[in-house]
């Protein structure tokens, strides 16, 4: 494995989620674009610019990935309404809008269980992953196959209950905490109820940026090797 000398010093990730209301959860300095992704009346895909964040999930997830990695950057990509909904293909609109952001990570705290998106969904996941973009996505809740978690070429997460820094890998997937970390519950008592798959991946996002800047590591391919291999280490202690 070799490491670039160019050092990296901030991990850039496309958030596709509900958006970041930086202003109130001191994110300003870490978001560096936002957009919206949704149909117009005529149900065409269209783009706006700073759209109005009408739920807190992209936040906590951003807020997440930030407790565990400080040194990251965001483009949001609003594509989930108050109620966490969209439509599959505003999420392939979304994704292809990612690539154009030259991203290391794209975050997914939401997925399909739709089988008519599985082709597109692995096409435009493979593009990314040939273009060295590593995609984190967190699988259903309920325990449904859902894309993109369980496409072989990302990164899918399940929560289950460890500690705010623990996490294993095991049968294709890693695990981590299902619950906020306690600096978040603590700093704001009205995001002690959120927890799922969602946080899940927040964690493993957050420990993927750490091996791209303490490993300087470019490739998609070594940085997920590393944390395998930490994951399957930490999945053998687990369970001794």
């Amino acid at each position: 494995m070799k490491s670039s000398i160019y050092q990296i010093k901030k991990v850039r990730i496309v958030l596709v989620d509900s958006g970041i209301n930086a202003a109130e959860n001191n994110l300003n300095n870490s978001l560096i674009d936002e957009i919206g992704i949704n149909f117009d009346t005529s149900m065409n895909v269209i783009e706006r610019s700073k759209p109005i964040v009408e739920n807190d999930h992209g936040t906590v997830i951003a807020e997440t990935i930030k407790s565990i990695c400080n040194s990251v950057e965001f483009i949001s990509i609003n594509i989930l309404d108050k109620n966490l909904t969209t439509n599959g293909i505003i999420l392939l609109a979304a994704l292809k809008k990612a690539m154009s952001y030259n991203p290391n990570i794209v975050h997914l705290s939401l997925g399909t269980t739709k089988l008519k998106y599985w082709f597109k969904l692995r096409k435009i996941t493979k593009t990314l992953n040939r273009n060295n973009v590593i995609i984190v996505s967190a699988a259903e809740n309920n325990g449904r196959k859902s894309y993109p978690a369980y496409l072989k070429h990302v990164v899918g997460v399940k929560g289950i209950n460890l500690k705010n820094d623990e996490f294993y890998y095991n049968n294709n997937f890693f695990y981590s905490p299902l619950h906020l970390p306690d600096v978040i519950i603590n700093s704001n008592e009205k995001y002690k109820h959120i927890c799922g798959n969602s946080i899940s991946a927040a964690y493993i996002t957050g420990h993927i940026s750490n091996i791209i800047l303490k490993l300087n590591i470019k490739k998609n391919n070594e940085i997920l090797d590393c944390l395998k291999s930490e994951g399957m280490k930490n999945y053998r202690n687990y369970n001794k």
